[in-house]
């Protein structure tokens, strides 16, 4: 149940920034999903037998978004799985048996590198998905947390406030997830690009 309210709440994001960029329930509806995204991310970490393959998924993923992203939004940010993409590899290097002056050097690096090259939600985004693998089972400093996180991004990157509505997806983690609902992985992976392209045919054929 919770991707397919993560699923749905995309969807409806999508529809409204590119349809109805006025519409606010559209808007506030929207904030919900990428924090159940960065938690689907933080749970395949520690369920994947190889982490590896699965931040490959994700980046080949992301790359095969990012043409339909383009075409649908018009501009020249890189869509959201790079973002997670950055996450797991943060991750990887925090389980690492690198030493910590070395992980300290290289999350730092790669902590900021998607505000610089716009990756959409940028560090606020990759301090998300820190902040649901390492609070997992910590559920209400997560929201406290994550809270603060989103604060922090109104106050410095000057995030509408709207983003405080994401807070919500918390609360549904915390309620929803251990539902016994499961997708197919090719559904999970495929959805992104394919609604992106349809949703752009339509604003295509629309305009």
């Amino acid at each position: 149940m919770l991707k397919i309210i993560a699923i749905l709440t995309m969807l409806i994001d999508h529809i409204g920034r590119v349809f109805f960029p006025d519409n606010l329930i559209l808007m506030i509806i929207g904030r919900v999903s990428f924090p159940l995204f960065c938690w689907f991310i933080t749970t395949g970490i520690s369920y994947t037998k190889n982490i590896y393959n699965y931040a490959t998924r994700v980046f080949v993923l992301a790359v095969i978004s990012q043409i339909p992203y383009h075409l649908l939004f018009t501009n020249h940010n890189f869509n959201v799985c790079f973002t997670l993409f950055f996450g797991i590899i943060i991750i990887i290097i925090c389980n690492s048996k690198l030493s910590i002056y070395v992980k300290s050097i290289l999350v730092s690096i790669i902590f900021f590198i998607p505000d610089f090259l716009h990756f959409d939600y940028g560090s606020y985004g990759i301090a998300t998905i820190i902040l649901m693998y390492f609070l997992k089972n910590k559920f209400e400093l997560l929201l406290l947390s994550y809270t603060a996180i989103s604060i922090l991004a109104i106050q410095i990157y000057h995030y509408e406030t709207l983003q405080l509505y994401a807070i919500v997806s918390i609360s549904l983690i915390i309620f929803i997830r251990n539902d016994k609902l499961r997708i197919k992985r090719i559904f999970n992976y495929s959805f992104y690009p394919i609604h992106l392209f349809i949703l752009f045919l339509i604003s295509f054929i629309k305009f």
